[in-house]
This record gives C-alpha cells, structure tokens and sequence, in this order.
C-alpha cells in the first residue's frame, strides 16, 4: 500500500513539474539565433495559423475583395485580428467608414472600413493606433532592407511608385527565424495573389524566394519601388 501511495504521489508531483515547466515555456519571449523572432500582435501564433489556413482558401465569413481593387488589406485585417487586435471605433464618429481611425467589419451585413479592405488607409490606420513605424525603403537595396526588418506580425505594404506613398500592396509578415549561420528566414502571406511566401536572406541579399513552395526568381519584388515597414507590438497598441 505505501508503495502505491508513493508511486502515486511521485507521478503528480512529476506531472507538476511538468505543468509548470511548459507553462513557463509559453510564457517566455524567446528572441536569440535560431528561434522565432516573438513580436508584435497579442498572439502571432494565431494569426500566423489563420494565415496559413485562409491564403488561399477564402474564409467565406468575409467578404472578398479581389474583384474590387484586390483583396490583400482584407485578409491583412483579418490576420490581425485573428491575431488578437481589436476593433477600433471613434470615439464621435464610430460609424464613418472612411475614417482611418475607424477599423472594424460587421459579419452581420459584410460592412466594413476604408481602412480595414484599402490598402492606404490600412497603413494610415497602423501609423495612428501604434506608436512607432518603421521608415519606408526606397534606396537600390530597399527590398533586401525591408524583409531584413521584418519581425512576426508586422505587415509590409509595397507601393509602385518611389514619389508617392501610396501602396499598392500589402502583405503579412506570419513567421521570421534568425538562423545560427547568420541567414534570415521569413514566411508571409497575402491575397490577390493568394500566396505563401518564403524568402530567405544571407550575406546582404536575397538567397533565394519560393510562392506557394515552388522556387521562384528573386527579383519578383523588384516590380514594387517602395516599401514601409508597419511594426505593430502589442505594447505600441492604444
């Protein structure tokens, strides 16, 4: 009989321990060579997961956009708030869909903001809701420099002009790894062209991309001329 009460008890306090040592793992802000890089959004775990699973099957409890001037600040919103990030309502004007400050989307009747579906007034919104954005990159490197930046969570919104700042597109950042040999892995998502990417990037430049896990040109970014980097940590939220 003591032998079974002393087995017994060594297996919960075994199962304790075990509890509590993956429960300070969930808890711990890993950000060193060769671990995911935790940044940004209340849960990037989420968001990246809603990525990978919408990309290229249309969540059909949104609207799609990409018969009206594309889809991709659409399905950026939702992977931010699959993410943890609220709907955000003005405080006078909660309704005004044109407001940036606005950024919600109604299931009920498929109503949403300019600045939750268009990509400017996504952007717009990001640099008013978060205390620090990074700067744009036109400079020859600047698609190299943006991705180097890039951290889970963040979105990337290209534009098809150096003078304006207009963006043309928007993609999000699900999953970035800094691996011990000194590379950099990026994994991202976007509609419209309803893709996965993987970039990787060594030695000061692109080693190599792939969309849709087929090994793809480098270049295929250089079509966009300018890049500005939103990084939205869930401590610059208000």
């Amino acid at each position: 009989m003591n032998l079974k009460k002393n087995i017994c008890k060594k297996t919960v306090t075994a199962f304790l321990g075990l509890a509590m040592l993956m429960t300070n793992f969930a808890n711990t802000n890993y950000n060193y060579k060769g671990i995911d890089s935790v940044h940004a959004i209340p849960s990037t775990w989420s968001a990246n997961y809603y990525a990978s699973r919408y990309y290229k099957n249309y969540n059909t409890d949104y609207i799609d956009l990409s018969g009206y001037g594309g889809d991709c600040a659409n399905f950026v919103s939702q992977c931010l708030h699959a993410g943890g990030l609220e709907y955000k309502k003005d405080k006078r004007n909660p309704g005004k869909k044109s407001l940036a400050s606005n950024w919600w989307y109604n299931s009920a009747n498929s109503a949403y903001t300019e600045s939750w579906g268009g990509c400017n007034k996504l952007r717009a919104h990001l640099e008013t809701r978060c205390s620090m954005s990074c700067k744009g990159y036109n400079s020859k490197s600047r698609v190299y420099d943006a991705f180097k930046a890039c951290s889970a969570g963040d979105v990337l919104f290209m534009g098809l002009s150096i003078v304006s700042s207009l963006p043309g597109h928007s993609i999000y950042i699900g999953r970035t790894v800094d691996e011990v040999d000194g590379s950099k892995y990026i994994r991202a998502y976007g509609h419209t062209d309803d893709a996965v990417y993987e970039i990787t990037l060594k030695d000061g430049k692109i080693k190599s991309i792939k969309k849709n896990y087929s090994e793809v040109e480098t270049d295929i970014f250089e079509y966009y001329k300018s890049f500005r980097l939103e990084r939205t940590s869930k401590s610059d939220y208000v």
